[in-house]
């Protein structure tokens, strides 16, 4: 809408390669990453998920062109259907270690 300013605080940077999310009762799913960030990520999946649970990422993705393998903790912020991709959910990042913070990090530098 025009007028309204990203509600986002820091900047993301596209990131496109498979994921594996684990669902709230262990199961997992898989999904396509779409942009990261240091506060969060979103990514694309098949079916939407419920909002406000906490979800595990993992995905390998290259830094410095080393593969870098993360596993990062959020929680579904929104769901909402991208065309036909399917629907992309975005993540806020809560509860991870600083290795994974700091793998972030490289992957955004």
């Amino acid at each position: 809408m025009l007028g309204q300013k990203d509600a986002r605080a820091a900047a993301r940077r596209i990131l496109r390669c498979p994921a594996r999310i684990t669902l709230p009762a262990a199961a997992t799913i898989m999904a396509r990453t779409f942009d990261i960030s240091m506060e969060g990520m979103s990514v694309v999946v098949d079916r939407p998920l419920p909002l406000h649970e906490r979800y595990q990422v993992a995905f390998e993705a290259l830094a410095a062109g080393r593969p870098l393998k993360i596993n990062v903790s959020g929680r579904a912020v929104h769901c909402s259907l991208s065309g036909t991709e399917g629907f992309r959910v975005g993540f806020h990042f809560e509860k991870n270690d600083e290795a994974t913070m700091k793998a972030i990090r490289q992957l955004l530098a």
